[in-house]
């Protein structure tokens, strides 16, 4: 029935602000960018952030709910990467049952989990 996950849509506070995160902390590269919405694109998949208006707003505390989990090679490396780039972690590099994880925040308090799985064959 499905065939992949397509695109990410999250509502933002500040497009400015998230657009800066994505692009200039987490290292991604816009692929379009208006006043109403941002498309950042890695691999198969598509980011699209939009700016949270009245209709899109929900009351319910949902934004911690999830988290968008972004795989690395090099965790210690992207925890450094993130940290000099002045994003908050949540939660320092442990291991999970996957493998190595860490967590920061976005600008309106999403998790962003950062993981590095354990190798086949071991």
């Amino acid at each position: 029935m499905f065939k992949k996950l397509d695109r990410v849509i999250l509502s933002v506070s500040d497009l400015e602000e998230s657009v800066s995160f994505y692009q200039n902390v987490m290292g991604f590269d816009v692929t379009f960018k208006s006043s109403e919405v941002c498309t950042i694109n890695f691999g198969d998949t598509e980011l699209v952030l939009q700016p949270m208006t009245e209709e899109l707003a929900d009351p319910r505390p949902i934004k911690h709910g999830s988290a968008l989990n972004f795989k690395t090679d090099d965790l210690a490396a992207a925890c450094d990467a993130l940290k000099k780039q002045g994003a908050p972690m949540l939660v320092a590099p442990k291991q999970g049952h996957f493998g190595m994880y860490a967590q920061f925040v976005d600008p309106d308090g999403r998790i962003i989990s950062i993981s590095e799985r354990k190798k086949s064959g071991g």
